[in-house]
């Protein structure tokens, strides 16, 4: 059984991986989450009798009638052959007896294979069904959290075995990878080609990190799936940054900025996806986890853009032009992440450069005297999501996109802020007298960043890094605005990195006057609330909305109203507004139609956008529906979104109230409390 439990876990990580970005063909709005339910896989009784079998190998890739039979997956044999089999499958012999086919795992003699291997009792059938809900799992939840149905226990029985499986004697480097990519294809994960280019990206990092992670297998299943493995988690285990022996100063009583203050104007643009292929005119629906490309032939592509697709570099100047035309005087720019597009099974180092060049210099174009302040996405990198860290020579390094950073952000950051872009891509410089812009990694806190198996405490020793930086603002009364690319409170961010950030934050609540990242490509925030009263709200994290339209969104930028320069200015944000492209009408007439969506003092009836008044905010939407449906279709920005009910309403709100991941404490509550 040791190849089957291997594979599906290996599978599993795989599909992991694959989900950050699938392209669903359905849209559960009513849970506010994407799931695509029309590829599984489901399996009847006359199939996991009749399809037991495996393949032969060969070294080239699957072949076009890999859909006869699920490989490995539906591969129950007896655990006392395993060894056995194996054997067989790596003989020379074995090999000989496959067909001519070149790029091909196919079963020349079934039944001679398939007496190798007995369909055995119920724990073989548990596997199959394991499996199955695994990868339900996957598409109910792409972007948020791991599969809900995984057990601890089975899944340390399956990184135990998968870890014996690479260490040990049994099948080939070779041989897995091509039994990875043909159960990807016969399970319907992805299209085909996805699949190859999947595996192929993230072999070296896999192998790697599973050769040299130094975590017992329920160390790493317990940073997966959290409190499933009991409260103790191995591997995300607590460590504290230090704080300095400064005391914290007396909080800062949050007043509403004096009439006639001067305010500036910031333009925050998040999750741009630009795809430098995009081709009007072609198929959406290509099978692909991103289509409107030439090689999807033809279809609906619209001019400006497709729901299920990246959009073209035009979107971005249209964008760039309506701003300049109507917000010229916009004081600089955040670009909180993600600049390519989710063709993660086709990038390369050169690909991920260049589109994040072609976005700048569109940029410098437009705004040759503005600065532009950038937070790394989890797509700026190759492959997406690995940021390992600097002990990693040789061929996994990215010292090569750390120097790239740094060489394309020079012309905004002065040189003394380079050296930490160098090391792992964050960065602080002072704007002006007595306000600095901060922009940290947290790369280094999420879960699709298989490199942090190696090692998750501070991860290039950025938290530490920023008390510092905070520290020193606070000596010398001066305001900070973070930007980053993950919001804290997102599951998929580490726990214990997410909470002492979250630490961090609380300590130096005076000197944080606001933060902003993107990641979801949703319109929506999160409330920080002191570690000893819970009921005091003390900062705001703005989640940006995204230019791109993937999977399901309407493009869209944002400008806030920041206090300005004066003495005593907090720096903190009065008021923003949200501009999206109607995408229907512009693409119909090929014509870019920008407008306002809604000003959030306006549309919520808000005094001030203080972390008080985002507070009542969510009291008041837990007491009034339409107030609450009007935020929720401002989060999607989808013309046929549908409503929320109670249990959905109850994880949004709670959502807004958890800036810290894996920990709902401050909005328990809440979710008791929701009235109609």
């Amino acid at each position: 059984m040791k190849q089957t439990f291997c594979l599906v876990l290996l599978l599993y990580t795989f599909a992991l991986t694959a989900q950050t970005l699938a392209k669903p063909s359905q849209l559960n709005r009513d849970s506010g989450v994407h799931s695509d339910t029309g590829s599984g896989v489901d399996l009847t009784d006359g199939e996991q009798n009749t399809r037991e079998t495996v393949r032969g190998i060969d070294h080239d890739g699957p072949t076009q009638d890999i859909e006869e039979i699920v490989v490995a997956i539906r591969l129950n044999e007896a655990k006392h052959r395993t060894e056995e089999t194996a054997r067989e499958i790596h003989s020379n012999e074995a090999i000989q007896n496959n067909t001519e086919t070149v790029n091909g795992i196919r079963a020349t003699d079934e039944t001679r294979i398939h007496s190798n291997y007995t369909v055995q009792n119920s724990t073989d059938e548990a596997l199959l069904e394991f499996s199955k809900r695994l990868l339900r799992e996957f598409r109910a939840n792409p972007y948020y959290s791991y599969p809900s149905g995984l057990s601890c226990t089975t899944c340390t029985i399956f990184i135990e075995v998968i870890r014996e499986f690479w260490t040990g004697p049994g099948i080939t480097r070779l041989l897995a990878k091509h039994f990875s990519i043909s159960a990807c294809i016969s399970l319907r994960i992805q299209h085909p080609d996805v699949c190859i280019g999947i595996v192929r990206e993230y072999e070296n990092e896999f192998y790697y990190i599973f050769e040299n992670a130094r975590l017992s297998s329920h160390g790493i299943c317990s940073a997966l799936l959290d409190k499933r493995c009991g409260d103790e988690n191995v591997l995300d285990k607590p460590w504290i940054v230090t704080l300095p022996d400064t005391q914290k100063p007396t909080v800062e009583e949050q007043s509403h900025i004096k009439p006639g203050s001067p305010v500036i104007k910031v333009l925050h643009l998040t999750d741009l996806h630009i795809d430098l292929h995009y081709k009007e005119n072609t198929s959406t629906l290509c099978g692909e986890a991103l289509c409107c490309r030439e090689s999807n032939g033809p279809g609906d592509a619209g001019y400006w853009g497709s729901y299920g697709c990246d959009i073209p570099l035009r979107t971005l100047e249209s964008a760039l032009k309506h701003i300049k035309q109507h917000h010229s005087d916009i004081s600089y720019i955040i670009m909180t992440g993600d600049i390519p597009p989710h063709d993660i099974w086709l990038e390369t180092k050169s690909s991920r450069i260049e589109v994040m060049q072609r976005a700048f210099a569109t940029i410098k174009e437009y705004f040759p005297q503005k600065k532009v302040f950038v937070a790394v996405g989890n797509h700026d990198t190759h492959p997406t999501n690995s940021f390992p860290p600097a002990s990693v020579s040789a061929e996994n390094s990215i010292q090569w996109l750390l120097d790239s950073y740094a060489d394309m952000w020079s012309a905004w950051l002065p040189n003394t802020s380079l050296h930490t872009v160098r090391k792992g891509g964050y960065f602080t410089t002072l704007l002006s007298p007595g306000f600095r812009i901060v922009s940290i990694n947290n790369n280094y806190c999420n879960k699709l960043n298989w490199w942090l198996l190696l090692n998750n405490t501070d991860p290039a020793g950025e938290l530490q890094w920023l008390i510092q930086v905070l520290q020193s603002a606070e000596d010398n009364g001066e305001k900070v605005h973070i930007i980053a690319h993950i919001p804290t409170g997102n599951n998929l961010c580490y726990k214990h990195w997410s909470a002492n950030y979250y630490k961090i934050i609380n300590r130096y609540e005076n000197t944080v006057t606001a933060q902003f990242c993107g990641h979801t490509h949703q319109d929506h925030f999160e409330i920080f609330y002191d570690l000893k009263d819970h009921t005091r709200p003390h900062s705001v994290m703005y989640v940006g909305p995204s230019l791109t339209t993937n999977p399901a969104y309407q493009p869209a930028y944002r400008i806030y109203e920041v206090e300005g320069d004066y003495e005593q200015s907090s720096r903190r944000v009065l008021n923003h507004k949200t501009y999206k492209l109607n995408l229907e009408k512009s693409n119909k007439d090929h014509k870019a139609y920008w407008e306002l969506e809604y000003s959030a003092k306006e549309a919520y009836n808000m005094k001030g956008l203080q972390p008080a008044d985002w507070d009542n905010l969510v009291t008041r939407m837990k007491n009034s529906d339409d107030l609450f449906q009007k935020f929720y279709k401002f989060k999607y920005r989808y013309p046929n979104l549908g409503s929320c009910d109670n249990d959905c309403k109850s994880r949004e709100i709670c959502a807004l109230k958890s800036a810290r991941s894996h920990d709902s404490t401050f909005c328990e509550e809440t979710a008791d409390q929701v009235i109609f």
